[in-house]
């Protein structure tokens, strides 16, 4: 796009105090974006651009860094700045109130856990919950239940004790949030409410205390901890010259579960005395013969008058029944495998998108069998303890120092922590043999817990000695030696993680040395993490991984009734 037509140049030019663009899919969301805060960049202004997921965020920022405007002037580049929500808390919370701190997941769960059995509420066991998730389930009144319903009270800004909160939880929110503040700690979402109260204080970071102007991509998406934060961040913008461009479109929110405000991109809250809404409505990506059906599927099921236009008329979308998802999936693989053999469409253009992961596990299964290289996006491999495992073993085997390794090794493999005292020995012995680290650092441990994983390490240590012509085969040998394999089982999620590992496996091939795949595995994890498509891949996901990617090829499978979109979201098409 050379020339911005006359609706995205009057969202470009508006000078509102506060503009909400609704932007419909293909309409040029993010050159206009780009193409706006350039021109208040110009004008003086300090941009803050948000982007609600870190791919975005990246892709944002590439496309600034490659604008020719940006390129021939640093200085203008560096009056915009762009960052996520989760970035934009965790900085002013860190810098203004450094004694808190966040904590993962996993010390979330364990402390509800605690929490929820001090109050009588008795929830499943862990193995419970484990063993109905390799099941394809999950029991009731799970922590993770509870976890999902706190946080939603969190993101919507909800005090404990207000009387909007479920009778169920009243107690519970009460208890949860007052002993994270006792304690110093703090959940993700937690954080965010606490920088929109440091913010509205006036405690804003350096990096954000000259903002003037706030332009919010995907804002269908803000919870309203988030919209708090970034509203009060624009009532604290030098002499009062704050502004905030919304840029979004109310019919492709999908996170309605994590809190978004509905309503928010057809002005509802605004004051509309300092707010203008413009549209774009032409579609640049999409022909006529998607766009229509998919308009008017919107319009009927959202209660809306969604009006789009297309320049093209494009291919019809293909409709193919199969029985079941397995013959799906079969399909998919088939037609994919023909794509890949006659070079027609690259693979990293070629998405496969299901409702849930269950549906994507055949899908999964089936790519894997013809050998198609693939990006699983949401899949989380890099925080799984198999990944953590592999890289601390490939750092041991690079040569970093056995002290900074090896214990954290040992507490991926068995849960288990090694003491202080055994740690200090081998600090201060460095040169000891690597078999008598071992012997000191199990000192102490459940022995039942540890016996395995003891001679596993020793396997490996010895095996680090052998010397070999080839890196791929020791690095093979190296993940053997661990076990990995024989702990996976055939559970939906096991079968992901143990391809995974296979895929790693012949990524090894194309490396000499166990650092230089190191510096492999880093790079890997900055695409994947950031669930961007790899080169050569295909990519495939959840709607909640693809959201803002686009592809020339985008297959769904599991298109059926009640299951996508979900009957779960009644009569509205806040979360498809």
């Amino acid at each position: 796009m050379t020339q911005a037509t006359a609706e995205q140049q009057a969202i470009i030019d508006d000078d509102s105090k506060t503009l909400i663009a609704v932007a419909g899919p293909g309409t040029g969301k993010t050159y206009v974006s780009i193409a706006r805060a350039i021109r208040i960049a110009e004008a003086g202004e300090a941009v803050l651009m948000t982007t609600f997921t870190i791919a975005a965020r990246m892709e944002m920022e590439k496309r600034l860094d490659n604008h020719p405007a940006l390129m021939s002037s640093p200085a203008l580049r560096s009056r915009i700045q762009v960052m996520t929500c989760g970035a934009i808390a965790w900085l002013t919370v860190h810098e203004m109130a450094p004694q808190m701190r966040q904590i993962g997941t996993g010390a979330v769960m364990s402390r509800l856990r605690a929490l929820l059995k001090d109050m009588g509420r008795n929830p499943p066991s862990e193995q419970d919950e484990e063993e109905a998730k390799k099941k394809g389930g999950k029991v009731r009144n799970s922590v993770i239940d509870f976890m999902t319903g706190l946080n939603l009270l969190t993101a919507n800004n909800i005090k404990p004790g207000d009387p909007e909160i479920p009778s169920d939880y009243q107690e519970l929110y009460q208890k949860w949030t007052e002993s994270l503040e006792r304690e110093q700690v703090c959940t993700q979402a937690m954080m965010t409410r606490m920088a929109w109260v440091l913010i509205r204080n006036g405690r804003i970071p350096e990096k954000l205390r000259f903002i003037t102007h706030i332009l919010v991509d995907e804002a269908q998406d803000l919870n309203q901890a988030q919209y708090d934060m970034l509203r009060a961040l624009e009532a604290q913008a030098p002499n009062g010259a704050g502004r905030m461009t919304l840029v979004g479109d109310g019919e492709q929110a999908i996170y309605s579960w994590r809190g978004a405000i509905p309503g928010l991109m057809q002005g509802i809250g605004q004051n509309m005395e300092t707010t203008k809404l413009l549209s774009l409505t032409e579609s640049w990506r999409s022909g006529r013969l998607i766009l229509r059906p998919a308009v008017t599927l919107v319009n009927s099921i959202g209660g809306v008058h969604k009006t789009m236009t297309a320049r093209t008329k494009g291919e019809a979308p293909i409709i193919r029944p199969r029985r079941n998802i397995r013959d799906e999936a079969k399909f998919v693989a088939e037609r994919i495998a023909a794509l890949m053999a006659g070079g027609e469409v690259p693979l990293h253009e070629i998405s496969v998108i299901g409702r849930s992961h269950r549906v994507l596990n055949d899908v999964f299964t089936a790519l894997s069998k013809q050998k198609i290289p693939l990006c699983y996006a949401g899949n989380n491999f890099f925080s799984r303890p198999e990944y953590r495992a592999i890289r601390l073993a490939v750092a041991f085997m690079a040569g970093e120092p056995p002290v900074g390794v090896l214990p954290k090794l040992i507490n991926v493999l068995t849960g288990e922590t090694c003491s202080e005292d055994a740690i200090s020995t081998i600090r201060n012995a460095p040169n000891i043999p690597v078999r008598e680290m071992l012997t000191i650092l199990f000192q102490g441990t459940n022995a039942r817990k540890t016996t395995a994983v003891r001679k596993a390490l020793g396997v490996m240590v010895e095996r680090a000695t052998i010397e070999t012509d080839r890196f791929a085969d020791a690095f093979r040998s190296m993940v053997r030696s661990l076990g990995l394999h024989a702990a996976i089982g055939k559970n939906p999620a096991g079968r992901f993680i143990d391809h995974t590992i296979h895929d790693l496996i012949d990524m090894a091939e194309s490396y000499a040395s166990f650092q230089e795949f190191q510096i492999g595995l880093d790079e890997r994890e900055a695409v994947q993490q950031g669930q961007r498509p790899i080169p050569g891949h295909v990519f495939i996901g959840t709607p909640f991984a693809v959201k803002g990617l686009e592809f020339h090829s985008v297959i769904i499978v599991g298109l059926n009734e009640g299951i996508f979109p979900s009957a779960r979201a009644e009569d509205s098409m806040t979360d498809y």
